[in-house]
Formats: structure tokens, C-alpha cells, sequence
């Protein structure tokens, strides 16, 4: 969402995801020139700041942890476990271009995926033991490969790049893996002042 914003750091309400079309001023993932600010776009954002600084939606009901048997993400406290659902916690994560995950937590799989058909060429701990995986297509059109939380038990990162149809994607990614603490919020550059301090 953050990318999305103009250049005074307002979120429209909605931004161009076609070709882009400069002569109109139309580029992918900027703004279409639809209503722009937009407040409760700007309250989504800070709660999903406030979300992941916590690790929980800001919604989560407690009543429904209980019933569901689920423990949000950094709560203390055991899960709790309800008679009448008896429903595990999420095992399985999803990093995609636009959902990264900078940090699997210890014991959870990972499912690296994309919109079209992909080689993920993988390593471990600095590109070690690397080894090429061809995505499997899945039942709601995503192109993914799963990685079992066993064999990224035994590593402390994850390395990957993709290589495509067309060729490799030119970006080398990297997961943490374990519980060591890191910072949850995007780290954010200030840009400088373009008002005169006189």
C-alpha cells in the first residue's frame, strides 16, 4: 500500500494494475486518478501496521480464539484449545511478491508462489546446498512450491530466485528462519524536507 501512495503520501482509491499508458499518466501501481486521499484506506494502513507490530489483527476476537482453538501470532500464553473445535493453528505460510515474510517462525512450512509457472532455485544459510524445484500449479490458479517446515528446521535462512519462461527474475530473496526477534514494521527512509528552514 505504502508504494502506492503519491508522492505527498496520500492512498487513493484505487491505482492503475494494467499496461502502462504515459501519454494518460497511467503507470502500474500508482495512482489512477480516482478520489485520492481516502480516509479509511489510510485508517487500513496504520491497522495493518498496528497488526503486525503486534502480531494479531487489530479485530481479533478473543471469543473466537477460543472457539477456534488459535493463538494469535506473539500472544503469550499457551493455545488455547476449545472442546468443540479442536482446529490447529496455521502450519502452512504464503510468501508472494506482494505478501513477503521476512521471518517463518520454527516448525511452520513455506509455500513460495506466484501467478505464473516458475523454477525456484533455492539454498540454505548463504546459497548452500542449492538445488532447482518446478512450481506445481494449485487449485485457485497460483504456481507454487511447498517447503516442509522439517527441512527448514534445519537452517537458519532461506535463500531463493526465481527463473521464469522468460528468464530469471534478477532478485535474490532471503527468509529467516526461527524465532530470532526482528523488527516487524517496514523500515521507512525520511525524505528531506522540501520546506525552507529560513
Amino acid at each position: 500500500m505504502w508504494r502506492c501512495a503519491s508522492a505527498g503520501g496520500l492512498l487513493p482509491e484505487q491505482v492503475w494494475d494494467a499496461f502502462p499508458i504515459p501519454e494518460l499518466g497511467l503507470a502500474a501501481g500508482r495512482p489512477s486518478g480516482a478520489a485520492m486521499p481516502l480516509v479509511w484506506a489510510h485508517a487500513e494502513f496504520l491497522k495493518l501496521l498496528v497488526a503486525r507490530e503486534r502480531g494479531r489483527p487489530v479485530e481479533w476476537l478473543d471469543r473466537l480464539e477460543e472457539h477456534f482453538g488459535h493463538r494469535a501470532i506473539g500472544r503469550p500464553g499457551p493455545r488455547v484449545v476449545s472442546e468443540a473445535s479442536g482446529a490447529a493453528s496455521a502450519s502452512l505460510w504464503h510468501w508472494r511478491d506482494e505478501v513477503r515474510i521476512e521471518r517463518l517462525p520454527p516448525g511452520k512450512s513455506l509455500a513460495i508462489e506466484d501467478r505464473v509457472p516458475f523454477t525456484l532455485h533455492l539454498g540454505f544459510d548463504g546459497w548452500q546446498r542449492i538445488e532447482d524445484r518446478r512450481a506445481e500449479r494449485t487449485p485457485v490458479g497460483l504456481w507454487s512450491v511447498v517447503l516442509a517446515g522439517e527441512e527448514l528446521a534445519r537452517a537458519g535462512q532461506l535463500n531463493f530466485t526465481r527463473r521464469y519462461e522468460s528468464g530469471w527474475e534478477n532478485a535474490d530473496h532471503v527468509v529467516g528462519l526461527g524465532a530470532r526477534a526482528t523488527s516487524a514494521l517496514p523500515q521507512l527512509v525520511p525524505k528531506p524536507s522540501r520546506r525552507n528552514a529560513a
